[in-house]
């Protein structure tokens, strides 16, 4: 299934959302637990509905999707406890909740799914150190956090996010390395912060 996965992703790099969600549906068909497929499907929905209809109703396809893929997460979670691909996606489907929520200014709303998705995928990294792919959602926390001033600020340190711009630039680093999926998000990311620093 890693083959039509690949594939899947550098189409939704490309901007090809129907041939991207196309090959997921293939890897599923052959791996239906493998952990990166909800999320990407997530991701190429939103990104297919933001491209043709707009930013509002993205919104809402992500809020879709999620209540989908939330459940697949925690069943496989209990199921497999040891395995912290799925504690990643799960967090990473918290982090896309918690975007939507800045997106409007919902800054209280801003701090649950912040505070699952981090717990989430801290888990991840303490289960495998090794899973670089992690080094992405907790570089783009540990930065967002360190560059926000007061209650951002303040929830980020009851929440437990590190405040270090220099860790999370190091973070960001790694996974641009060494990462297999995430390491052309975590270059996007360093660009911004190389270019605005």
């Amino acid at each position: 299934s890693q083959i039509y996965i690949d594939k899947s992703i550098n189409h939704l790099y490309n901007f090809e959302f129907d041939s991207s969600l196309i090959y997921l549906d293939i890897a599923e068909n052959i791996d239906i637990k493998h952990p990166l497929i909800p999320f990407l499907r997530t991701s190429a929905l939103w990104l297919k509905v933001q491209t043709e209809v707009g930013f509002e109703e993205s919104y809402n396809q992500i809020k879709k999707s999620i209540d989908l893929s939330m459940p697949f997460y925690k069943k496989n979670i209990e199921l497999y406890p040891s395995n912290p691909e799925y504690y990643l996606y799960l967090g990473s489907l918290y982090g896309l909740l918690s975007r939507i929520e800045l997106a409007y200014g919902h800054w209280f709303k801003v701090l649950f799914p912040t505070m699952k998705g981090y717990y989430y995928v801290s888990k991840a990294h303490e289960i495998e150190p090794f899973l670089y792919d992690v080094y992405t959602p907790m570089g783009m926390s540990s930065y967002y956090a360190c560059m926000s001033e007061g209650f951002i600020k303040f929830c980020s340190k009851v929440i437990g996010i590190e405040m270090d711009c220099e860790l999370s630039i190091e973070y960001l680093e790694t996974a641009s390395d060494k990462s297999y999926y995430s390491w052309i998000e975590a270059n996007n990311i360093l660009a911004y912060i190389y270019i605005y620093r």
